[in-house]
C-alpha cells in the first residue's frame, strides 16, 4: 500500500510541476516578440512530449505491447525507445493491431492510434522510427 500511495503522489506530482513549469517558462520568455514565444514554447512543448513519449514508452510497455500490436510485432519497451518509434516499427511490419471485441481494445487499437497520431503529424510514427534503438531493420520489400 506504501507503494502505491508513493506512486499516487508522483502522478500528482508531476502533472502540477508540468502545468507550473510550463507557466514559469512562459513568463521567462514574455519579453520576446509574439513569433519568437511562438517559436520557443513549441520548442519546450516538443522536449516535455518527447521525454513523456520515452518514460510512457518503457513504464507502459505491458499495456502497449497488449494492445497496440499484434503478437508477432516489435516489443515496446526498449530503454529510451519512444513509443511513436515502435509504433512506427509495427506499421512498417504491418504488425499493428486492429479493433478487438475487448472493451478497451473496441477503441484502443494500434492501427486507430497511429492514424490519429498522423493527422496531427503527417507519417508521424514512420518518421519517428529510431533504428538504433532495440533489434529491428527495415523491411525488404
Amino acid at each position: 500500500m506504501k507503494a502505491f500511495k508513493l506512486w499516487l503522489l508522483a502522478m500528482i506530482l508531476i502533472s502540477v510541476v508540468n502545468i507550473a513549469n510550463r507557466v514559469l517558462y512562459k513568463r521567462t520568455i514574455k519579453h520576446l516578440s509574439k513569433s519568437e514565444r511562438r517559436k520557443k514554447m513549441a520548442g519546450y512543448d516538443r522536449r516535455e512530449a518527447m521525454a513523456l513519449d520515452a518514460f510512457a514508452g518503457r513504464n507502459y510497455a505491458t499495456l502497449w505491447n497488449t494492445y497496440l500490436k499484434k503478437e508477432n510485432g516489435y516489443k515496446f519497451g526498449v530503454l529510451d525507445e519512444m513509443v511513436s518509434s515502435a509504433l512506427g516499427k509495427n506499421e512498417a511490419d504491418k504488425t499493428l493491431s486492429g479493433k478487438g471485441a475487448g472493451r478497451l481494445s473496441k477503441w484502443f487499437y494500434g492501427d486507430k492510434l497511429v492514424r490519429i497520431l498522423n493527422r496531427l503529424d503527417t507519417n508521424h510514427c514512420r518518421n519517428a522510427i529510431d533504428v538504433t534503438k532495440g533489434n529491428w531493420d527495415f523491411p525488404q520489400k
